[in-house]
């Protein structure tokens, strides 16, 4: 018998029903452990999205399924939640401390949190009571932690302190890569400030008939425009009109109401009509299709085929950073969209060409 049993079973003994009421004081504990498991579900996935959006973990962590939920997160709880379960073969003693050391380094950073929020937040929210407060609770909350870590080490509380030290350790070796491979992007955007643009030429209108290199592009950078600018060397004269094509996308930095979704939207928008504006500036007649969606392939791969059906004669482009030491763990920290859109493109026999784009 658990200790709640036994003490519900002493407090209500001699009470009319007493065993009904202790099979339904233990029912609810056990619906709101429920509740508690769950909210790991909810709230894990919510907090690695954040995380992926500062560059703290894989972006894809950010992505959101089509029924608008970070599946990525979700599968990564319940994979780890398995694998504990498998690895100590469903032992609630190891569970729990397992459970307790993390439980109680979350409540630590909280209060954490809460304490510098109190001293050195915003002037509404500073306090000196509410920062005792909470330096009490952290102060209770890290003892708790350091007790139980020190108490139940070698019950599974060994494992408890290697995995969350890996997967910090692993947070912040993902962030330095983002922050050099960020690096290495803006230096192309450096490269292109001082980009010297002919004037005076004549654009036509879109025709067609005419051949036509369809520019899949992102944001407006170094990348896109090295990409335009190697179509117009290396395809000199060939083609006489140009398509750019965006997809915005709804991740869990841009789910956050309408007026998001109205600015993400208007960004994507925006994106493409300063590419377009750079190709008329070379006498390169140009037109934009963009669209919004929660899956950057799906959204273009339905611009490209929209667009291979307006004009007779495409050829699609992409630009993609390629590195000088490619490592296992680009692909699972950079996306592969230009060549999951080629795969696509190609089974329904259309032309993805991509152009790299190297860097260190």
């Amino acid at each position: 018998m658990t200790l709640n049993a036994i003490l519900s079973e002493s407090v209500f003994a001699g009470l009319p029903g007493a065993h009904a009421i202790v099979i339904a004081t233990l029912v609810s504990e056990g619906a709101l452990l429920v509740v508690g498991a769950q909210a790991g579900f909810i709230d894990g996935p919510r907090v690695l999205s954040n995380m992926a959006q500062d560059g703290w973990v894989p972006r894809r962590f950010g992505s959101l399924s089509e029924r608008l939920t970070a599946q990525n997160g979700i599968i990564l709880m319940g994979m780890s939640s398995l694998a504990a379960l498998f690895y100590t073969g469903g032992n609630v003693s190891t569970l729990v401390v397992m459970y307790s050391i993390n439980v109680f380094l979350t409540f630590s950073l909280t209060e954490i949190s809460m304490v510098r929020a109190s001293l050195w937040g915003t002037p509404d929210f500073r306090s000196w009571k509410a920062a005792i407060l909470h330096g009490v609770g952290l102060l209770l909350c890290v003892s708790i932690l350091c007790i139980t870590t020190y108490e139940k080490f070698s019950e599974g509380g060994w494992l408890t302190v290697i995995i969350t030290a890996l997967f910090v350790a692993g947070c912040f070796l993902v962030h330095h890569h983002y922050g050099v491979v960020g690096r290495q992007i803006g230096k192309l955007d450096h490269d292109h400030e001082d980009l010297q643009v002919p004037e005076g030429f004549k654009t036509g209108r879109v025709d067609p008939e005419k051949p036509t290199a369809v520019l899949l592009v992102g944001g407006y950078g170094g990348l896109g425009v090295a990409t335009l600018l190697a179509i117009l060397r290396e395809f000199k004269g060939h083609y006489r009109n140009v398509v750019f094509v965006t997809a915005g996308v709804v991740d869990s930095g841009a789910f956050k109401g309408h007026d998001e979704m109205e600015a993400l939207r208007a960004r994507a928008e925006q994106t493409v009509e300063r590419y377009v504006a750079l190709a008329r500036r070379f006498g390169m007649p140009a037109a934009t299709r963009y669209s919004v969606g929660t899956d950057v392939v799906d959204e273009l791969e339905r611009s490209c085929l929209a667009t291979a059906h307006t004009f007779r004669h495409v050829t699609f482009f992409a630009g993609k950073v390629v590195f000088r030491r490619e490592a296992w763990y680009h692909r699972w920290l950079h996306n592969e969209t230009a060549l999951a859109v080629q795969k696509r493109l190609q089974t329904r026999g259309l032309t993805l060409v991509v152009l790299p784009r190297l860097v260190d």
